[in-house]
């Protein structure tokens, strides 16, 4: 009978190796996946950045054209909120889509 404990013992001792080996094995793959997905976040926000600089500069260059073809910065920033050069058609007050600003644009 203590060769049959002995041998239980060991059983028991090679599967808690093994038990500790891979749940270590399973902690590791977790931790690769969070720096890798940590990896990807960075790259994901500058590139993200990236485009944010290229539409700001897009856009500063659109409307520095649209200057130079007639229309004046709080014109464009009425269309841009509303969605229309006529601010008669505006619902809510906008300090920046009052008519005296863009009558030049209706007439």
């Amino acid at each position: 009978m203590g060769s049959s404990n002995d041998a239980n013992l060991a059983r028991l001792r090679d599967n808690q190796r093994k038990s500790r080996a891979r749940r270590k094995e399973y902690v590791n793959s977790i931790e690769r996946q969070l720096r890798d997905y940590h990896r990807r976040g960075v790259e994901s926000t500058a590139e993200i950045q990236r485009a944010a600089r290229r539409v700001a500069e897009e856009n500063k260059k659109m409307r520095a054209l649209l200057n130079r073809i007639g229309f004046d910065d709080g014109s464009i920033s009425c269309f841009l909120q509303t969605g229309s050069l006529d601010p008669a058609g505006i619902t809510t007050p906008n300090p920046t889509c009052d008519r005296d600003n863009n009558n030049e644009l209706l007439e």
